[in-house]
């Protein structure tokens, strides 16, 4: 384009419906997607992409409120870096904000053939012993984040077909996690009446609970994975990527 000084990508949106205004599209689920701009014949390379969207009723509820999010990306694995303008007509005042981007941390790691270790249980189910020697991160949480995790590797000839995945374990710390608790204001259990007295504060007190950092340094090695422990796999589909995505809580 004239602008970024490139030439065009195939690019394309989606629109999702969301079940929380704030928070982003972690994983999509085919069935909320409610219209794509660029299918077939128009994933190519051009300045616009249009789509219209009608009769877009709110669902049924209390709330007439029916929150969607677009999704602007573009149509290739590659990283292509492009300015994009979004438009949006509507025939009622609508609202649009910005989503907040995502925070990342990236970590380097290697297989070897002293770190190689496999996948945690074989092809029987069985456990797998040296499981523990695979590359181990420690991850710590202080309040309720969702996380997608993506392990992504260079896939050569002699690492061909050999998929990939990872495994989220609860970690078990030297000591128990330091809690502080806050004492809030009781809660009025009755509404305030127009020049009237105010409500009588009845309700029991809330404890706001939050977390303190624990040093991720005490961390020790899993070197084992019991049945009765919380455990959760990606999936093994691919020789170059595996993900695998949640919503957590540090008492969880």
């Amino acid at each position: 384009s004239k602008i970024a000084g490139k030439s065009y990508v195939p690019a394309d949106f989606l629109i999702v419906k969301a079940k929380n205004k704030k928070d982003r599209i972690w994983e999509l689920d085919k069935d909320d997607i409610k219209a794509r701009a660029a299918e077939g014949a128009q994933i190519f390379a051009q300045r616009e992409i249009v789509c219209k969207l009608e009769n877009l009723r709110p669902p049924e509820g209390k709330r007439p409120v029916a929150n969607y999010i677009i999704i602007p990306h573009v149509n290739s694995d590659k990283k292509e870096q492009r300015p994009f303008w979004l438009r949006i007509f509507s025939s009622d005042p609508i609202e649009v904000v910005v989503l907040p981007e995502t925070c990342e941390k990236k970590e380097v790691g290697e297989w070897t053939t002293e770190t190689c270790g496999g996948r945690r249980l074989t092809e029987r189910l069985a456990e797998n012993p040296n499981w523990c020697r695979n590359p181990q991160f420690a991850l710590g949480l202080i309040k309720p984040t969702h996380i997608k995790i993506i392990l992504h590797r260079k896939v050569t000839k002699r690492t061909k077909n050999i998929n990939i995945g990872l495994v989220v374990t609860k970690a078990l710390p030297p000591a128990p996690p330091v809690i502080k608790q806050a004492r809030a204001q009781p809660v009025a259990l009755q509404k305030k009446s127009k020049g009237g007295p105010k409500p009588a504060m009845t309700g029991a007190p809330q404890t706001l609970v939050k977390f303190e950092k624990v040093d991720l340094s005490t961390i020790e090695r899993k070197l084992q994975i019991t049945t009765q422990e919380w455990c959760q796999e990606s999936s093994y589909q691919s020789d170059e990527v595996a993900a695998y995505y949640n919503f957590w809580q540090p008492t969880e």
